[in-house]
């Protein structure tokens, strides 16, 4: 029965975020973190494993979800090459931190950016829109780490 669960809550979050155009994670994480709870984790343990098992689903629905955006050229390919050296140092960074940060706070911060989110939704609260798009901040700040990159070996061996 327990495997059936997985199935849906897995098909009603893959659904909701085709549908929605929103991550699923969060969505996934409060119903995994809760279908945990029932098989009897404690607390502690079942956000930690929520966040960890959401991110590895999210391999699958996001490369289902490039094909498609792919498929129609509606993607950006100069900005995901921009963005991904700083999106891979700061997981890498945070995954390593996350470790140490008790789960209660955990929950509270992943509640408080859902509700920043909701708000940013309900409020149509939008950053003010530049007449030319421009990559120039998204490379800065993905290229700030590597001005450091004399430390990026000692970083990389830690993980």
């Amino acid at each position: 029965m327990l495997s059936m669960e997985y199935l849906l809550v897995g098909g009603l979050v893959g659904f909701l975020s085709g549908l929605l155009g929103v991550g699923g994670g969060g969505m996934l994480v409060p119903l995994l973190a809760s279908l945990f709870h029932n098989q009897g984790l404690n607390s502690q343990d079942s956000l930690p494993l929520a966040l960890g098992t959401s991110l590895a689903c999210m391999i699958f629905s996001s490369l289902a979800s490039l094909r498609a955006h792919a498929h129609r050229k509606s993607v950006e390919w100069n900005v995901v090459f921009g963005m991904a050296p700083g999106i891979l140092i700061g997981a890498l960074v945070s995954s390593r931190i996350v470790v140490h940060i008790p789960s209660t706070y955990l929950a509270g911060f992943f509640a408080l950016f859902m509700a920043v989110a909701a708000a940013q939704m309900f409020l149509n609260w939008r950053p003010k829109a530049s007449p030319t798009p421009s990559s120039s901040g998204i490379y800065s700040w993905s290229a700030w780490p590597s001005g450091r990159s004399r430390l990026l070996p000692q970083w990389a061996g830690e993980f």
